[in-house]
């Protein structure tokens, strides 16, 4: 049986479109495997570093505020200051709002 010159035209219009999905799906599969693999083995690690890292940050940095201001001879003389106004022998806390 012999293919006339429209059927001979319409076969690679009909595996050329089946070849590229083919392609595609197989590309798709490979990439999909291939980025789960490193979410798993790189950034699951590094967010548990980052959670880490955080709370660390979060309770290490009040502690140095806190150093800083007590090595701080401004601070010092301020609250000194307070306390001397206030009277002998007396404690005082001074706050950001009080004024010398």
């Amino acid at each position: 049986m012999a293919f006339s010159t429209s059927r001979k035209a319409q076969i690679p219009l009909l595996l050329l479109p089946g070849g590229f999905l083919a392609t595609s799906l197989a590309s798709y599969y490979a990439s999909r495997a291939s980025i789960r693999h490193n979410i798993v083995n790189t950034e699951l690690p590094l967010t548990s570093d980052n959670i880490y890292s955080e709370i660390q940050k979060d309770l290490i940095r009040p502690t140095q505020i806190a150093s800083m201001m007590s090595h701080d001879t401004f601070l010092r003389d301020w609250a000194l200051y307070r306390a001397k106004q206030g009277g002998r022998n007396r404690v005082c806390a001074a706050t950001l709002d009080d004024e010398p």
